[in-house]
């Protein structure tokens, strides 16, 4: 038998690989995300959290356990301040992702806003991210004042917290 080495040059081996991710990233998925994914990422880039909310509350509705969806419903629940709502979605995440970092630092938000402080405290606690050194700062500070019997007022932790947010998103360039 003869054998002939079939050969295979960079762009066949990039296009081939290209194509298989397009067909994984379809809408025609089982959850449809891939599509809908980058709509939702859009509309919340755009400011427009309603809109995403019902998007990603559809890519619940197909898939109850996908926790990036579910995540990112608590955040769009934030923005658009429906509290107990984004704190139920952020606690949901946190059953199975005991150290997720961003829903503890938004739970935790939510809870001072709600005027619930050691709660707030108790969560981010928990909160660990050396990639994102300002807010983790902050947190510390937070916690630090909240065990000496310091701590300011929820609206002084509140906009402390959101400036950190606000400034480490600057400076990671998002």
């Amino acid at each position: 038998m003869d054998f002939k080495k079939k050969k295979y040059s960079r762009r066949d081996i990039l296009f081939g690989l290209r194509s298989n991710f397009k067909k994984r990233d379809s809408a025609g998925t089982s959850t449809g995300i891939g599509f809908q994914a980058k709509e939702i990422d859009t509309l919340m880039a755009s400011g427009k959290f309603e809109k995403a909310v019902q998007e990603l509350q559809k890519v619940l509705e197909k898939s109850p356990d996908h926790q990036q969806a579910r995540k990112n419903l608590g955040y769009c629940l934030f923005k658009t301040d429906k509290l107990e709502e984004a704190a139920s979605e952020f606690r949901s995440v946190l059953r199975s992702r005991t150290e997720d970092n961003f829903c503890l630092l938004y739970l935790g938000l939510i809870l001072v806003k709600q005027g619930w402080t050691a709660e707030a405290i108790s969560w981010w606690k928990g909160y660990f991210n050396p990639d994102q050194p300002l807010i983790n700062r902050v947190l510390n500070l937070q916690i630090s004042l909240y065990d000496m019997g310091s701590l300011g007022s929820g609206e002084e932790i509140e906009k402390s917290v959101e400036t950190a947010i606000e400034e480490q998103k600057t400076r990671d360039g998002v």
